[in-house]
């Protein structure tokens, strides 16, 4: 036991309340109270399921407990007027005590108001502030409310405060409270405005009504994440030298009023800084509201002011529940898990679960120019109070005092592997900063910070500047967070992990043959290097995620999403021990047949490189270096090592070279060039694209590798190719281009030492950038080529709850919605079929069902057999496990009374249009595969060979929909598809492209069929209406195996829409001068809308977006400046290139 010595009012101000320690007072029990039934030690979770195991409880069942300063360990009771929601109480000790096996907070009014300083009524306030808290999990309490549901006027309420605000202690709350943020802008500032300069503009008009519109009253965040070094700041301090923002956020379990005569409860979390007009974004995948009959829990109307933002739901609770009311104890509480986008917080009522927000909810606003809010990192300690003020709602005359609030228990549960039960964590510190300032903690009459208390405000970056810098220093272990405006400078960083290399020595002067596992150097602390595929999961790895492909993330045109998956790859990666993911690819899908296309982000160079932007920085946050490949113009599989791109130099710049360029603004540490030659000269040694463009002009500070045997020379090291992989010049022949050749032509002056030391400082810099030198690295744990070698196969599960609800979320969000006529869609009960249910459903086709011999019987993925979740090659992952759509139908379908039958195959018509008959919907599955060409499939050589469905599926879905009026058409394929024959058929009523999903294929098909997610996806691509509307086919030539083929891209900057003439998305339409595509993307951002309901958003243009590339400055201008100069350009914003709604233009 440890004995607590304070003197502080009974807190640990200073002391050693750490992480739990149990203190030594008279008649406490430890964390757990003994009197906790055994059958609550554990419960599940309300989110994922998984068991939680108590860690802290108290029962009060000894009767006589008092809560004055150090009375009791965990708890005590302040003395002091509540003056920041203008209380009529004064909050004494006394008031707050046990009996009959229950805490007490009593409620009186007082005859004499002199003896009570002057307040009419006495009540209680009780907390475990610096004593007793908690980071995620769950809370949860039995408490019997005060006086009865139909009066109003008293403010009982249970709630929870970050550890570094004390309730009541008014300058411990400035600058703190209701703060939630990690950002550097201008959500760190007072009133949330740059100082003389009156912007954000709807940080002036677009916030309080009753304040003429100004959105915030409140002083800056006082320890952001902007503070300057050498400031008073709790810390942490991150590895780029900046501190983690810090503050007080506010949860709320209930306060309780009345409504219409109900007792009413409102479960709320208060967050600054504010979003335009308070919205947070509300959608279906931001919150949920669960079906409690007559407990119906809606949006709070009130939604904020200047001095905060609620995110609150209002619930009716039990009405029996209340002292002069039946007298029964209700259950209240949440559950949570702290963080940013895949965070939640679960409110419950009764009970029951009454509300959930998603982390999303809070992202970015570019209104205000803020980041994303968290929901709360902070420990958190508990608070319950009963107290009376007219702003908690009209106070009824005729309320009966004393009246009293009672709890039976309060208990908290946690995850067993992710427990933190303590006020000073390391992760967010509190003990010294308090101590620091204990005055502030330990006298409440000290109101505000630098007034009264007399401290300086730490001084803090944007505060120095009314032009705050966008590009932001930054480590790639935390990128700006998914709508920030704020552009990563990963400069300092790369200057660190370059000195960290070039202190390692000479070490590439040692001959070394990298190696897919690099030859170890652990004499220098160089432990080699493991690389491995692909751009959607760990290949050749089990209890691995098969994540959707490349192909979907972009459907999904959801940036959260992309960065999510690059984060949870990256995490799997380096659970293995990879250090370099072979990925992301973002070749443009130039050619619709191309076998890798599905790969890649689609056709559109700005949505591919924001895609590859996202996912970049996602798995480097995740610990795993990114490989941007395939530099550059590998737009086919046939002859992909005989084959020249011609490329003129507009096009490179302005098309093919663009995502790469936002891979490296990413901080990409590697990129992979490509098998094929680029003007009549190998990608893995033009010295145009990898020095000149790559390495100058784009300041590249990576390295380059080579794509598996696509070296060509030992010259290449001049050219520009860092490593050569995977080492030799043919697989396995002991041969290499590098080793002794490269260390003769060293010693004989043909390459320069220093260019062999510039090479391995690139390799080393990688390295050291993503911080895979730190001691928790995790070592390699699997043999890709040997997976029976279990003295080598640790076998290491690196699935979690957070990755399979993304590919799940993605899979669902990616689905594209082609056609609905009739109200076909959602199934399950709708307006067009009168709500009701369908009666029957079948399931037609093999892509319904799953594989004969599991998900993983071809190698590579190198077939076709059931639901089609991945195309084929290298880039490929196996299924832990694949959930088909028979399998998620038929549980959607359990719960509305539908019958469902199905027939698992292809070309059996007769049957097909059989079972088609009298059922109210028939869904017909077909598919498209493709992939690398060192596989064949059907006499596709990764290429396809046309773009019609496989297996006969137009024959299918006609001879269905000739026998049902109701025929939905599910395409899962690796891009377009000729569905001319049937697409127009009249009982072909919808049509829903759902792409390649991964493991969650199934349930993400089954989710938007019957509703659950809106299909908001759109084409990354375009379809033609005809085949031979596309202008690019695949390249044959009559060349011998060995010869080159020529392939002319002629159509120049016209690929995809561009030849062809929600999610609101931005186009250019530049002067004729330009000599440009009619419609150019370049902006995107994700918006979800109620019916009726209006957003403004903010889509930022920069200086590259309206420039074109000058062929013989060799240098990017404005729009107009390669002719007479119009002076401007057209803006155009829709739902798609061929959907405008609004126009513009911008002077250049």
């Amino acid at each position: 036991m440890i004995t607590v010595q304070n003197n502080q009012s009974g807190f640990n101000l200073g002391g050693i309340n750490a992480s739990g320690q149990v203190p030594e007072i008279a008649g406490n029990y430890g964390l757990i109270d003994r009197d906790t039934p055994r059958e609550a030690y554990f419960k599940r979770s309300l989110e994922t399921g998984e068991e939680l195991e108590l860690v802290f409880s108290d029962e009060f069942n000894t009767d006589g407990r008092t809560f004055y300063p150090g009375d009791d360990p965990y708890w005590e009771a302040v003395d002091l007027w509540y003056w920041g929601t203008n209380n009529l109480e004064w909050y004494d000790p006394g008031q707050v005590f046990t009996k009959d096996g229950a805490m007490h907070i009593k409620l009186e009014k007082v005859d004499d108001p002199s003896t009570n300083h002057n307040q009419t009524y006495k009540g209680g306030m009780v907390q475990t502030w610096n004593k007793f808290c908690f980071t995620g999990g769950l809370i949860e309490a039995a408490v019997r409310l005060p006086g009865e549901p139909s009066k109003g006027g008293l403010w009982p309420a249970l709630w929870t405060l970050g550890n570094l605000g004390r309730a009541g202690y008014g300058a411990t709350l400035e600058g703190l409270w209701p703060y939630s943020y990690d950002s550097c802008d201008v959500g760190t500032l007072p009133n949330q405005t740059y100082p003389d300069k009156q912007t954000p503009i709807d940080a002036l008009r677009n916030g309080d009504k009753y304040n003429n519109g100004l959105l915030s009253f409140l002083p800056g965040q006082r320890l952001s994440a902007c503070t300057c070094p050498g400031e008073s700041h709790p810390g942490p301090i991150r590895k780029n030298g900046q501190y983690v923002g810090r503050a007080a956020p506010e949860i709320d379990i209930f306060e309780a009023q009345v409504d219409k005569g109900k007792g009413q409860i409102s479960q709320s979390a208060q967050w600054a800084p504010f979003n335009a007009a308070y919205k947070w974004t509300q959608n279906f995948d931001t919150y949920k509201f669960y079906d409690n009959p007559e407990m119906e829990t809606k949006f709070n109307p009130y939604e904020g002011g200047a001095y905060q933002q609620a995110v609150s739901g209002v619930v009716y609770t039990n009405q029996s529940c209340y002292e002069l009311s039946g007298g029964c104890y209700a259950v209240y509480g949440f559950e949570y898990k702290p963080g940013f986008d895949d965070a939640y917080l679960t409110w419950i009522n009764n009970d029951k679960r009454s509300w959930t927000i998603y982390g999303r909810g809070l992202e970015g606003d570019t209104l205000t120019e803020i980041g994303p809010r968290s929901i709360s990192q902070e420990p958190m300690y508990i608070i319950a109070n009963l107290g009376i003020s007219p702003g908690f709602g009209v106070i009824s005359e005729d309320l009966i005092f004393p009246t009293t609030m009672s709890f039976d228990w309060i208990r908290v549960y946690q995850p067993p592997s992710k427990k933190q039960i303590s006020c000073d964590p390391k992760e967010f510190p509190t003990a010294k900063y308090i101590e620091t300032y204990k005055e502030a903690y330990s006298n409440p009459e000290i109101m505000t910070w630098t007034e009264q208390f007399k401290q300086p405000w730490p001084k803090n970056i944007p505060q120095e500047s009314p032009v705050p810098g966008l590009f932001v220093n930054t480590d790639p272990s935390q990128p700006p967070p998914v709508g920030s405006r704020a552009i990563p400078n990963f400069g300092p960083a790369w200057k660190t992990a370059y000195d960290k290399a070039k202190a390692k020595g000479n070490i590439a002067s040692v001959p070394i043959d990298y190696d897919s596992e690099n030859p170890e150097h652990r004499d220098r602390g160089f432990p080699g290097l493991c690389l491995e595929d692909s751009p959607l999961g760990v290949r050749f790895a089990d209890f691995v995620t098969a994540f959707p492909a490349g192909v979907n993330a972009a459907a999904s045109w959801n940036r959260r999403l992309m960065r999510l998956r690059g984060l949870y790859m990256g995490e799997q990666f380096k659970g293995k021990g990879v250090h370099i993911a072979l990925g992301p690819m973002m070749n443009l899908a130039r050619i619709p047949q191309a076998g890798r296309n599905w790969e890649g982000f689609g056709s559109d160079p700005f949505l591919s490189g924001e895609a590859a932007y996202e996912t970049v920085l996602g798995l480097q946050q995740g610990g795993t270096q990114a490989c941007a490949k395939h530099l550059v113009n590998n737009e086919q599989e046939h002859k992909r090592s005989f084959s020249s791109s011609e490329v003129d130099d507009r096009t490179q710049h302005e098309v093919y070279m663009h995502p790469f360029l936002r891979s490296i603004m990413a901080g990409a540490t590697s990129i992979m060039c490509s098998y094929n030659l680029i003007n009549g000269t190998y990608a893995c040694e033009n010295d145009r694209i990898l020095n000149e463009i790559v390495k100058s002009e784009y300041g590249y500070q990576g390295y380059v590798m080579s794509d598996w045997g696509a070296q060509h020379s030992t010259m290449s090291a001049v050219t520009g190719l860092d490593m050569s992989m995977p080492g030799d010049i043919t697989f396995s022949s002991g041969t290499s281009y590098w080793g002794p050749t490269l260390v003769e032509f060293v010693r004989n002056g043909t390459i320069p030492e220093s260019r062999v030391d510039d090479m391995a400082t690139r390799i080393l810099a990688g390295y050291y950038l993503t911080h895979q030198d730190s001691p928790s690295f995790p070592p390699v744990s699997f043999d890709a080529f040997h997976p029976d070698h279990e003295d080598v196969n640790d076998h290491i599960d690196v699935q979690t709850d957070d990755h399979e609800r993304l590919v799940r979320d993605l899979g669902s969000a990616s689905v594209v919605l082609l056609k609905n006529e009739r109200g076909a869609l959602p199934l399950g009960g709708n307006s067009a079929n009168g709500n009701k249910a369908e009666r029957s459903i079948v399931l037609v086709g093999n892509g319904a069902g799953p594989g004969r011999i599991g998900p993983n019987q071809f190698d590579d993925r190198g077939g076709s057999d059931g639901i089609l979740a991945m195309g084929w090659g290298s880039g490929t992952a196996n299924f832990t496990y694949l959930i088909t759509p028979l399998d998620a139908i038929q549980r959607r379908a359990r719960r509305q009374r539908t019958s469902v039958s199905w027939m698992l195959e292809d070309f059996n018509l007769p049957r097909a249009s059989n079972m088609a008959r009298f059922h109210s919907a028939a869904l017909v599955f077909v598919s498209s595969d493709s992939g690398e060409e060192y596989i064949r499939v059907d006499e596709n050589i990764g290429d396809r060979k046309n773009l019609t469905a496989w297996h006969g599926g137009d024959a299918l879905v006609q001879a269905v929909a000739a026998q049902n009026n109701n025929t939905i058409v599910i395409v899962n394929s690796v891009g377009q598809l000729d569905i001319e024959a049937w697409v127009d058929h009249e009982n072909v009523t919808a049509i829903i492209w759902a792409g390649l999903q991964g493991n969650e294929a199934g349930n993400s098909i089954a989710d938007v069929l019957y509703g659950e997610w809106n299909p908001s996806g759109r084409l990354p691509y375009t379809i033609a209406r005809r085949v031979e509307d596309y202008n690019v086919p695949i390249v044959k030539g009559n060349e011998a195996p060995l010869e080159i083929l020529r392939i002319d891209y002629d159509e120049g900057l016209e690929i995809d829409y561009r030849h062809f003439d929600a999610i609101p998305q931005v186009y250019l339409h530049l002067p004729a001068s330009a000599r440009a595509p009619p419609s150019l993307l370049k902006g995107f951002t994700n918006v979800e809308l109620r019916p009726g309901q209006a957003r403004r958003v903010t889509i930022t243009l920069s200086r590259y977006d309206l420039s074109v590339w000058d062929v013989v400055a060799q240098g990017w201008k404005k729009g107009d400046s390669l002719g007479e100069g119009e002076g401007q350009v057209e803006v155009s914003v829709g739902r798609s290139s061929r959907d405008f709604k609004l126009r513009g233009v911008v002077p250049l």
